[in-house]
């Protein structure tokens, strides 16, 4: 609060309603709960992903950038807004304002158009089933380095649009002649992040749809003409050349449509508020306008989930990762156990059923280190025994030619 708020007004904002009390605490444990899910969430991705980093697929790269960028903004728009309601008010520099709010639309960015190379990998691959074969994880590298590279350059405005008052602890925008700058930025951003890209996400779908639907006909219309058992001698195909969707296209075209509802339904109120707000049809700091924001934070906290949810496969990594981390912690232990007492003592994890499989494959090793020269040594005693048994018949041979 400032010395420009009369005092009356400074009360009724620092008491207010019992109402208005609870939703800010409220808000502040919900900004809390969500920013710990998110951290927890997308972390555990990252690890998973980052584990199997020389198997990745397509898919695989484009999650794990998704949750780089659901990262950026649990980390740069969650944790100061928390700090900021909670009343600690931006105590850093003013580089770090600018830092601050840079990485915070950076995030936005990042994780919109990642979004949408995932849905143009996934209409290629169900539109050109063949030619997907042929496309490397490179070219998915490099997509993605475009989008983040073009993430980078738009949210550069906000290095020069934002600063912290040298009286005040709060990062805000500064201040312009007119309100008609505030306007063509909202607008400038509400369309380059959410209207553009929506209306390509929707295109892209609508074409994934009508392609598998189309699909779907040619594979019941085959499954009625022919049969997949052998006529005449020929195999009769299963399905024609553009009919070629697997199930796992299918599945991965699932996850990132539902990826794709959860952002656009997330943040679409968000955005609405903020150009409402910049055109004065409401009131920015209003607690309702205050808690349909908090809507778009959740987005960041369902995404790593949602991937959980549809891959198996990673998850299992989760709980493979977490559980070689309490082995190598329990390894560590023993082994420093076993320094201190300074006795040879028998290693119990073999008989670990995590582990049984390596034990047993690392015993017969030694059985056959050990057997391998027993073998040689018999192999070469035969050896010897048959070469003196064919001297010795060579020498009677020869000694009854010259008795003949």
């Amino acid at each position: 609060m400032t010395s420009s708020i009369p005092l009356l007004a400074m009360h009724r904002v620092r008491n207010g309603t019992a109402l208005q009390r609870q939703i800010r605490i409220t808000e502040l444990y919900i900004i809390a709960t969500v920013f710990i899910l998110g951290l927890i969430g997308n972390s555990c991705v990252l690890v998973a992903l980052w584990q199997r980093y020389s198997k990745h697929t397509r898919m695989h790269i484009l999650i794990f950038h998704l949750a780089v960028a659901d990262l950026i903004v649990v980390l740069f728009e969650m944790l100061p807004e928390w700090i900021i309601r909670f009343g600690f008010g931006f105590f850093a520099s003013d580089a770090m304002c600018k830092f601050v709010k840079y990485m915070q639309i950076l995030g936005m960015y990042g994780s919109t158009y990642v979004l949408l190379c995932a849905a143009f990998d996934r209409y290629r691959a169900i539109r050109y089933p063949m030619q997907s074969f042929q496309l490397t994880a490179k070219r998915v590298h490099t997509s993605v380095l475009i989008a983040w590279g073009v993430s980078a350059f738009l949210s550069t405005p906000q290095l020069f649009l934002f600063e912290k008052p040298e009286t005040r602890n709060m990062c805000r925008m500064k201040r312009f002649p007119s309100a008609a700058f505030d306007q063509a930025y909202t607008t400038w951003y509400f369309f380059v992040i959410m209207f553009i890209p929506t209306c390509f996400l929707i295109y892209l779908y609508g074409m994934i749809a009508v392609l598998i639907m189309r699909n779907l006909k040619q594979k019941n219309k085959a499954g009625s003409s022919t049969s997949p058992v052998r006529q005449g001698g020929n195999f009769a195909p299963r399905a024609s050349s553009t009919a070629g969707i697997s199930r796992a296209k299918i599945k991965t075209v699932q996850m990132t449509l539902v990826i794709v509802i959860t952002y656009v339904v997330l943040w679409t109120p968000f955005f609405t508020v903020q150009m409402l707000a910049a055109w004065g049809a409401i009131n920015e700091d209003h607690i309702a306008a205050s808690c349909i924001k908090l809507l778009a934070s959740l987005n960041s906290c369902t995404n790593p989930w949602i991937y959980m949810a549809f891959s198996g496969n990673l998850l299992g990594d989760i709980k493979r990762f977490i559980l070689c981390q309490k082995k190598k912690k329990s390894s560590f232990t023993n082994k420093s156990r076993q320094g201190d007492t300074g006795k040879k003592t028998r290693n119990y994890s073999a008989f670990d059923p995590t582990t049984k499989e390596t034990d047993m494959t690392a015993t017969t090793n030694m059985e056959l280190s050990v057997a391998k020269p027993k073998a040689r040594n018999a192999n070469n005693k035969k050896k010897y025994q048959t070469s003196e048994l064919s001297d010795i018949a060579s020498s009677g041979l020869m000694e009854n030619e010259s008795e003949n």
